[in-house]
């Protein structure tokens, strides 16, 4: 059968008819090409009318265009701290490299499709693994935190699965990446129903590593709790004690400052992990879902883009404030100690 029926919506999709076992599109809207295993090869182009090849092209442009603009920040901020040898930024210059690599492919090349060309699968699965993997290693110190805290006790679920946690990251960053290669190689086979099960496959190993992150994400939260606490008690030391405040204040502000700087970062990582695990489950789940996976991954990886560009500027400003501060500061110490010319009149 050539129209193809998914959930409760008509056999054609909101924007086809179906004519006589048929589908015609309105003008400007196709079947995706991509993660289709139901309709025959030659019956494609007038299946499901799911895909706007204008609006999706335009979505591999603007992620490019983030991308590229997030790398040449991320660069440059970290020359302005001399850190452009470290690990991280050596990540982050891999993964905004590997998201602009499939976006220019795709762009000079619509016929490269998600899930039929080898490579462009290849490029796509693993960009998202190396933004998750590294987000892991990158907040793991709040695992690190919870499974040493003093504040909980031996028995306590968090502590034991926050250890627990620590132990198999390794194996479980491993197992996560191996399961999801499934996706590209998916590619080489022509049965679609073996297919298929591969492809859903890879969503669940993608699945786990997005909720082992929540879990991390969640434990930075007894870290802000903790820091809000000694704030309070800082603060209440103050107030009972002047010459409290007058130490403690630069201590006070530079905690107050952290707290703020943990919360957006814990509700933007929130936002970006709850995403992409609704795409992934819901892929699992859903055929009509998976038949647009391309169309919410990469709505969810333009999102994600545009707020770690956000992170890096927010950044990029602190360390020009940083220095227009040490310069200023720099200029007044300078002046204060440069000596005053008395003249001989009014020395007289």
């Amino acid at each position: 059968m050539v129209c193809v029926d998914i959930l409760a919506l008509k056999p054609c999709g909101n924007m086809g008819t179906c004519i006589n076992g048929t589908c015609f599109c309105e003008p400007g809207w196709s079947q995706s090409l991509e993660f289709n295993y139901w309709a025959d090869e030659e019956d494609l182009k007038g299946s499901l009318c799911n895909q706007n090849v204008s609006f999706l092209q335009a979505l591999f442009i603007l992620h490019c265009v983030l991308c590229i603009a997030g790398l040449i920040i991320q660069v440059y901020t970290s020359a302005m701290l001399n850190k452009l040898q470290t690990p991280r930024v050596f990540v982050a210059v891999l993964l905004f490299s590997s998201h602009i690599s499939w976006s220019l492919i795709r762009t000079a090349d619509p016929s490269a499709l998600l899930g039929v060309n080898v490579f462009i699968s290849f490029l796509w699965m693993n960009s998202f693994i190396i933004a998750f993997i590294s987000s892991w290693y990158s907040q793991s110190r709040y695992l690190k935190y919870v499974a040493t805290s003093f504040r909980l006790e031996a028995e306590s679920t968090l502590r034991i699965l926050s250890k627990l946690f620590l132990k198999s990251t390794l194996v479980f960053s491993v197992a996560c990446t191996i399961g999801a290669q499934l996706f590209w190689i998916s590619a080489f086979g022509k049965n679609r129903e073996q297919a298929l099960i591969l492809v859903r496959l890879s969503h669940f190993f993608m699945l786990l590593l997005i909720l082992y992150l929540v879990f991390v994400y969640y434990a930075a939260k007894m870290v802000v709790s903790d820091m809000k606490e000694l704030i309070s008690v800082q603060e209440s030391l103050g107030s009972q004690n002047v010459g409290v405040v007058g130490k403690s204040a630069g201590r006070l502000r530079l905690l107050e400052k952290t707290v703020q700087k943990l919360e957006r970062i814990r509700a933007s990582n929130y936002v970006i992990a709850a995403s992409y695990g609704c795409v992934f489950a819901s892929s699992i789940l859903s055929n009509f879902i998976l038949l647009n996976t391309h169309y919410l991954l990469l709505i969810a990886s333009v999102i994600s883009a545009a707020m770690v560009i956000n992170k890096i500027v927010i950044k990029y400003r602190h360390l020009q404030e940083k220095r227009n501060n040490r310069m200023q500061f720099s200029t007044q110490s300078s002046s204060a100690l440069t000596p005053v010319n008395v003249s001989s009149g009014d020395s007289s």
